[in-house]
């Protein structure tokens, strides 16, 4: 249950960040969270 609770207490966090970070940065933010993943990195090919 615990483990439970911890993932959803760090999802919880995340998305007050991405708020908090959205709010300060805008455009800049949301350019830069296209481009990377939300809890891990997103792996692109090379072009």
């Amino acid at each position: 249950m615990v483990p439970i609770l911890a993932v959803v207490g760090v999802a919880r966090l995340v998305y007050a960040e991405e708020r908090l970070l959205t709010a300060r940065f805008s455009d800049g933010y949301r350019r830069y969270a296209e481009k990377i993943g939300r809890f891990t990195p997103r792996i692109r090919r090379s072009r």
